[in-house]
């Protein structure tokens, strides 16, 4: 009789960073090899036996972003994601309560309920992502008060993205008419708006902040770009492959092209001068 999801550790399976095909060739020898996903973690196992040939299948593993890996059997089926839902590998330990009033943080209005804890986190990735909030998954990492603190320290000053202005009373004609014509004032930039502005006038972006352990695994991967970026080697940025398959290496890419954006603006600037 097959297993049921329960039988195992699905949980572990459902948070996976990424899945690993090993298969035993002798010895204290394995061929292992890394997928982002399940289901090509399950296509690699079967050509990496069809390649070696020796009649061991190949034993897929799912690993956790702390790095711990729980055995993934044959008959596992992953559990139904919902429509515009997506899988999260983010762990915290927030409450969804906490991680709403997070959200209302960043919105400027009153906290909601989310169905589900995930459901919550992703709200509040949405948020901060359309908010230009830097690195949120750190926040989800941090206590409450903490978190809360950085979110205000990284908004002051910069408009709510789901705010709405203040009515005001209507003017009347002589109101009008005692004002004199004034320019409208520029409405300051978003941050990412101004980042984005500042790569453009060749100004290098600061590296994303690693420092929490959801990030562990990427650090390497982030250092390669950061030391290109300060060789000013354009060619190896634009050639650097970043596979975009969570919030880390999002950021990664997100970094990498605002350096690329930067060291062609550097080098107009150079070639005009």
């Amino acid at each position: 009789m097959p297993k049921k999801n329960s039988d195992f550790d699905a949980d572990m399976i459902e948070r996976a960073d990424h899945f690993r095909v090993s298969i035993f060739l002798g010895v204290g020898k394995y061929d292992i090899r890394e997928f982002s996903n399940l289901p090509a973690a399950r296509e690699g196992a079967i050509k990496m036996q069809a390649e070696i040939k020796n009649g061991r299948r190949g034993m897929i593993y799912a690993v956790t972003p702390e790095g711990r890996a729980a055995f993934v059997p044959p008959s596992y089926q992953p559990q139904p994601i919902k429509e515009g839902e997506t899988a999260m590998t983010t762990e915290t330990k927030l409450t969804a309560l906490e991680i709403a009033r997070l959200t209302a943080v960043i919105t400027g209005g009153g906290y909601k309920r989310a169905k589900s804890k995930d459901a919550a986190i992703r709200r509040f990735l949405k948020l901060a992502d359309e908010a230009g909030i830097s690195q949120p998954t750190a926040n989800l990492d941090m206590s409450f008060d903490a978190a809360k603190a950085d979110l205000e320290a990284q908004l002051k000053g910069a408009p709510s993205p789901d705010s709405e202005p203040a009515e005001t009373a209507p003017k009347t004609k002589s109101d009008k008419a005692d004002q004199a014509p004034k320019d409208k004032p520029k409405k300051p930039l978003g941050k990412r708006a101004a980042i984005l502005a500042a790569a453009q006038a060749g100004e290098m972006p600061t590296p994303p902040d690693f420092s929490a352990k959801t990030h562990t695994r990427f650090r390497p991967k982030l250092a390669q770009v950061v030391e290109m970026a300060e060789a000013g080697n354009l060619e190896g940025l634009k050639a650097f492959e970043i596979n975009p398959i969570s919030s880390s290496p999002k950021a990664i890419a997100k970094y990498r092209d605002l350096c690329v954006i930067a060291l062609e603006a550097q080098a107009k600037a150079e070639k005009a001068a």
